[in-house]
């Protein structure tokens, strides 16, 4: 998607800054995760505790929905990958 076909839609004085600082803006938005880094982060688990696998927030049927259609789209882009840690939300 071209970052500049989104200025349109913003209000007031908002596509007026836009347009002063869209050369900082990439043409196009790169696929897939940025580079490994260096750093790793991790967490230590206690041997025997139990997992805390519960809903982080509720959201409403709408926001459920949305949801639902967003992710497959952002995996596809690349943008998301399926979460295999025992302790996903």
């Amino acid at each position: 998607m071209d970052a500049t076909q989104n200025f349109e839609v913003l209000p007031g004085k908002g596509s007026h800054l836009f347009e002063q600082i869209q050369d900082i803006f990439p043409k196009e938005v790169p696929f897939g995760l940025l580079p490994l880094r260096g750093i790793k982060h991790k967490i230590d688990l206690v041997i025997g505790a139990s997992l805390a696998n519960m809903p982080a927030y509720r959201t409403n049927p709408q926001e459920t929905k949305e949801i639902e259609k967003e992710v497959p789209e952002l995996m596809d882009k690349g943008w998301v990958q399926k979460n295999l840690s025992p302790c996903v939300v």
